[in-house]
């Protein structure tokens, strides 16, 4: 309320007292004015807004038979269809601000609970703004762990998905609506947050029956945001009866937005470590019903897509690196090679399926032709991905390819010489993004990972000569995880960059100088006995690492083994196999092969001064073999590998 000369009144009590007592009438007349006069007084004082007790008693104080009446108002021969549409409309507002205001807590009161259903039934009446308000409304209700039975049990959503297609603001609103009653049950037990996810993805196959191929991508952005926050929990049920309406449109020559939506929805699936390979496969295999060319299935269409996103993106992102809207675009790209290394890794297990009667050799899941156009596209992409990441990592070290890491440290600008000389924080410099780290940048984590993959089964000499320039990055990525000057926080890039060292130093003498000139082997040495000296360490990485360390050990670059990596002999042989689990001892056979090597290596000094060490590890490998509940075949040769080997050393 105000007053005369429009100022508010400095006691907004008498007001208050005024409002209650017209709310709280038998009429609806005072009913009526004691609503209008509500919102005024809360649009206008803030105070009142922000007292719990106030909104308490101004809530109760409202009629939830008379806010229902207001909901079904409709034109009569005393009221006309713009006065009933008012009165609609001002119900809806009234309840929007106490929705906003009220404890949680009372959103899964019996009162609020019985607006929603008509409020669901009068939305097609509303205009544009009023009608976000009263999605807003539900979705604040949807967010309430405990009112996830009203919207299953009553027809609120089916009349909601009704006018979802009238206009975009619908149809995203009805979408977040989704996202909430799926995610408020993220701290369920998991058999009720498989109900929602169950509940939710019924509710968007009817979307996906209803739609057509003029709003489609419209639906493929709302879904992949249904799907953003929290655990995705795709069903297989789900996936196939997504896939042929995005086959759909990606076969049909897609514009960029629709591009774009495809790739964000089907990377938002990818991602999910709930499905396994077979699951993850159903974004590349030929859906049901979809036509599809036996030269050019939509695998090689849409993966081409993909390949062409990326090589159109990457020539401007440097110059894009410093501005507001790179986060996007990097979270974009990082999208992109999810969907390629997803795809590499379906290759990779189509070519490597078991052999049937029916099919004795692998089943190529696409034409030979078609393929080697797919490698070569890929490596030029992966190439200037390299590229790009070269360039990433000197725009956030000030300084040039090939420059030591030592004096990259000394270009950067810091605040000593224009303050009062005290240490301080390196400055981030113009052509560098202000918010995200190389680390932490999503476009670099997935591009190394695409990359890893990549190496690890094609080795193209021109793409592992362009990785080596790298080294110096992957690394400090490496030691990121232990607080290094690049830390990356909470991404672990262990896995990934051991898997792009071992490829870069097998076989090329040159790296493997760079690599030692680097202390390549300390920072690798330190991780490997961190893991392996602790029981909870991850060991998804430790294979990798031992691979790496094993390229440098046997290259050409390395006459013999040096004194100070013989410790990792003398760490081996304090290990036994005893209390690990399976993974662990496949971990501790393969680091003890990596001392063989070093062994073998060693000049002779070496290898007395530490044959102690080393018959250790032959006879814990031999008990090992001794042990009950042998491990796998693999493993069991690997043992008998290293009791043969360091059993004919003569020393």
């Amino acid at each position: 309320m105000t007053s005369h000369d429009g100022h508010e009144p400095k006691d907004p009590s008498s007001g208050l007292d005024q409002t209650l007592g017209l709310l709280r009438a038998k009429d609806d007349t005072s009913r009526f004015a004691g609503l209008s006069l509500l919102r005024s007084l809360l649009d206008s004082n803030e105070k009142l807004r922000r007292d719990p007790e106030v909104i308490s008693k101004c809530w109760s104080a409202i009629s939830e038979k008379f806010l229902v009446r207001l909901l079904k108002a409709q034109a009569s021969d005393k009221r006309s269809e713009d006065e009933s549409k008012s009165l609609v409309e001002l119900a809806v507002s009234i309840i929007h601000i106490f929705v906003n205001l009220l404890p949680p807590s009372e959103l899964g009161s019996a009162k609020i609970r019985d607006l929603c259903e008509p409020i669901s039934k009068t939305i097609s009446r509303l205009d544009p703004g009023t009608r976000v308000s009263a999605f807003q409304i539900l979705q604040s209700v949807a967010a309430c762990p405990s009112n996830f039975s009203l919207f299953r049990e009553q027809p609120i959503l089916a009349s909601l998905a009704a006018l979802a297609y009238e206009d975009e603001s619908s149809l995203r609103e009805y979408g977040r609506l989704l996202r909430l009653l799926r995610n408020s049950g993220l701290d369920s037990n998991r058999g009720e947050f498989e109900s929602r996810c169950s509940y939710v993805e019924r509710m968007i196959r009817d979307l996906l029956e209803h739609s057509t191929k003029d709003n489609r991508t419209l639906l493929f952005e709302v879904i992949a945001d249904i799907f953003r926050d929290g655990p995705s929990y795709y069903t297989t049920d789900f996936i196939n009866s997504l896939m042929p309406f995005v086959q759909e449109a990606i076969l049909r020559a897609p514009r960029a937005r629709t591009r774009r939506a495809t790739i964000t929805l089907i990377s938002s699936f990818i991602r999910d470590p709930s499905i396994g390979m077979e699951t993850q496969s159903l974004a590349f295999a030929p859906a049901k019903g979809i036509a599809q060319d036996p030269d050019k299935p939509f695998a090689y269409i849409f993966v081409n897509l993909v390949l062409i996103e990326i090589r159109s993106a990457i020539p401007s992102l440097m110059e894009n690196l410093a501005s507001p809207s790179y986060p996007s675009t990097a979270f974009h790209l990082a999208s992109c090679f999810d969907i390629l290394s997803a795809f590499i890794q379906y290759l990779l297990s189509s070519l490597s399926a078991p052999e049937t009667p029916n099919s004795p050799t692998p089943t190529l899941i696409l034409p030979p032709d078609t393929l080697l156009k797919l490698r070569r596209a890929t490596t030029d992409t992966l190439s200037q991905t390299l590229e790009y990441l070269r360039d990433r990592w000197d725009a956030a070290h000030a300084g040039a390819a090939g420059l030591p890491a030592s004096t990259k440290a000394d270009l950067r600008v810091t605040r000593d010489w224009r303050s009062d000389g005290r240490a301080a924080a390196p400055l981030a410099l113009p052509w560098d993004n202000p918010t995200l780290s190389p680390a932490a940048d999503p476009l670099v984590v997935a591009g190394l990972r695409t990359l890893a993959l990549w190496l690890r089964e094609d080795d193209d000499p021109g793409l592992i000569a362009e990785a080596r320039g790298l080294l110096d990055m992957l690394l400090v990525l490496f030691a990121g995880r232990e607080g290094g000057a690049e830390g990356g926080g909470e991404t672990d890039l262990r896995v990934p960059v051991a898997m792009v060292l071992d490829a870069v130093l097998r076989g090329s003498e040159k790296a493997v100088a760079e690599f030692l000139d680097m202390d390549g082997w300390m920072v690798l040495a330190s991780d490997l006995r961190r893991c392996l000296g602790s029981a909870e360490e991850s060991s998804s990485h430790i294979q990798d690492v031992v691979r790496a360390m094993l390229a440098v050990v046997e290259s050409g670059a390395v006459p013999a083994s040096r004194e100070a990596w013989m410790e990792i002999v003398k760490f081996l042989g304090e290990r036994d196999l005893s209390n690990l689990k399976t993974e662990q001892v496949d971990d501790m056979v393969a680091a003890w092969q990596l001392a063989v090597a070093l062994v073998i290596k060693a000049p002779v000094r070496l290898k007395k001064n530490f044959k102690r060490d080393w018959e250790r590890i032959k006879e814990n490998a031999e008990k090992g073999l001794s042990l009950d509940g042998p491990p796998g075949q693999e493993t069991r040769e690997g043992l008998r590998e290293i009791v043969d080997d360091l059993g004919g050393i003569n020393v």
